[in-house]
């Protein structure tokens, strides 16, 4: 005789309630990114072009460069 496992519905609001969490959670995340964030564009805004050509980077790029790193740091 085989056991049959049925999946059994989620609680209601559970879903509610870890969209919330969530999101909660990437406010956090963002302001813990920000100082960092901050540090970097400050240091890569004080190169000169011909430095930010060295490292492949254009001032246009800065910004981008800055967020991104920084949250895949945390």
């Amino acid at each position: 005789m085989a056991l049959t496992a049925y999946p059994t519905p989620a609680p209601l609001g559970s879903d509610l309630v870890y969209r919330f969490v969530t999101k909660i959670e990437h406010i956090l995340l963002d302001l813990r990114a920000l100082p960092r964030a901050r540090a970097t564009q400050r240091v890569l805004n004080s190169l000169s072009n011909r430095e930010l050509a060295d490292l492949g980077l254009v001032r246009a790029d800065i910004q981008y460069i800055a967020r991104n790193l920084c949250h895949r740091a945390l």
